[in-house]
């Protein structure tokens, strides 16, 4: 294991590539599971029994709440390892995350505001759909 300063660099970086990957990875396979229950619950035939698809309009509320703190807990980890890599480009005199607006804080992302909007949605319409059940 290299502890110069450029080696833990690099895997800094490796990391952050890694989580960014992971949220991409993570909401992709959130809306392919939420697609399913979809699917399930508004389009089987035969249609399911009531009690079955209060369950799966459940199993969605909780699957949207496991991937939305698995993606605030991917943002807060991502943060960390920006601020030791502004940390380690001063000292190896680097320019790559220390340029970015708001480095090392980062405290307006719009895109991380914009997927905890999208998570929000669609607990809202998972709950909408438990309370007032309807038909597609």
């Amino acid at each position: 294991m290299n502890h110069s300063p450029e080696g833990e660099y690099i895997e800094v970086m490796q990391y952050l590539r890694f989580l960014g990957n992971l949220r991409f990875a993570g909401l992709t396979v959130f809306i392919a599971i939420t697609a399913g229950l979809l699917t399930l619950i508004f389009k089987s035939e035969p249609l399911l029994k009531p009690l079955t698809i209060l369950v799966l309009k459940i199993g969605g509320v909780l699957a949207t709440l496991t991937f939305w703190i698995a993606e605030l807990s991917v943002v807060y980890q991502w943060r960390q390892f920006v601020v030791r890599a502004v940390e380690l480009e001063q000292k190896l005199n680097y320019k790559v995350f220390s340029r970015l607006r708001g480095a090392p804080k980062f405290r307006f992302m719009p895109t991380s505001y914009f997927v905890s909007l999208l998570y929000c949605s669609i607990i809202a319409f998972w709950l909408t759909a438990i309370i007032w059940p309807f038909k597609f």
